[in-house]
């Protein structure tokens, strides 16, 4: 071949990450896994994510006489807020909503508490 292959594309922010600012952060978050290696704090990070549950379709192969049409209906989507520590301890909820700040104070509370 001529050196291509057929893959899905791929979606990257290098382009708007400041080189700088990056590096700064990184050397604060391995200083702060070192402080949890140690004993002296319990590091956990935060994630969320939002799920559509309506699938995605791939190209099918259809006869061009019959296509193949699939019933659509709106369906809810699900929000994922997630604290997870190094040692893969998990702490998770799920939401039918948008999640917003006073949902994600929510959140720290009960997982303070």
């Amino acid at each position: 071949m001529i050196g291509y292959s057929f893959k899905r594309a791929r979606l990257t922010i290098r382009n708007l990450l400041n080189e700088e600012q990056f590096e700064k952060q990184q050397s604060e978050i391995i200083e702060l896994i070192e402080l949890h290696k140690q004993g002296y704090l319990d590091l956990y990070f935060c994630d969320k994510s939002h799920f559509g549950l309506t699938p995605n379709l791939p190209p099918t192969w259809q006869h061009r006489d019959n296509s193949l049409l699939l019933s659509v209906f709106k369906l809810k989507s699900l929000s994922v807020l997630v604290f997870i520590a190094l040692c893969y301890k998990l702490y998770s909820k799920t939401y039918e909503q948008t999640i917003n700040s006073d949902i994600a104070i929510e959140f720290i509370d009960d997982f303070a508490n």
